[in-house]
């Protein structure tokens, strides 16, 4: 039962939050020193940060994914909060869109660059199998346009501030 926390070697786990946690710190970082010398527009803002999350950070076992990976993005939605609480005022908005399952290159079981994209969709077809919020001849997965398009409508309402927002057809709700 604890064999995964057991047999993480700490490097890794380190790695895995670099990489899915700490750049997008980073990257926040140098988009609000830049956003900062724009003017403010016609409703006080100066930019928005949209950050990348997963819905592995709250449905992990469902997913497959590691424990670095899920705390990593996890963090994330904390970041998120941080960044929209400190940056609100000054007219930065942060978001973050939580993916579902999404058919591109690193997942196309098709591509011999990724030995382990059958065994990704295999454990994302499984994890979906009860899933029947999609109709009959829809795809379980989603596109990088689904994502593409609600980054464009978080960014086009000034509203939306400190949201958690998941593209996943519906499986974070199950």
């Amino acid at each position: 039962a604890t064999g995964e926390l057991n047999y993480q070697c700490a490097d890794l786990y380190e790695k895995g939050l670099v990489r899915n946690l700490v750049g997008g710190f980073v990257a926040s970082q140098v988009a609000t020193h830049y956003m900062l010398l724009n003017a403010h527009d016609e409703n006080g803002e100066r930019g928005c940060i949209i950050l990348i999350a997963s819905v592995a950070a709250n449905k992990h076992a469902l997913m497959g994914a590691g424990i670095e990976y899920s705390s990593a993005k996890a963090g994330v939605l904390g970041l998120t909060k941080e960044i929209a609480r400190i940056c609100g005022s000054a007219g930065i908005r942060c978001n973050t869109i939580l993916p579902g399952s999404i058919f591109t290159p690193m997942t196309d079981p098709e591509n011999p660059k990724n030995a382990q994209s059958k065994e990704y969709l295999s454990i994302m077809g499984n994890a979906y199998a009860n899933v029947t919020l999609f109709p009959p001849k829809k795809p379980k997965y989603g596109l990088p346009e689904n994502i593409a398009s609600m980054a464009l409508e978080i960014m086009r309402n000034w509203f939306v501030n400190c949201a958690i927002i998941p593209v996943d057809g519906g499986f974070i709700g199950l």
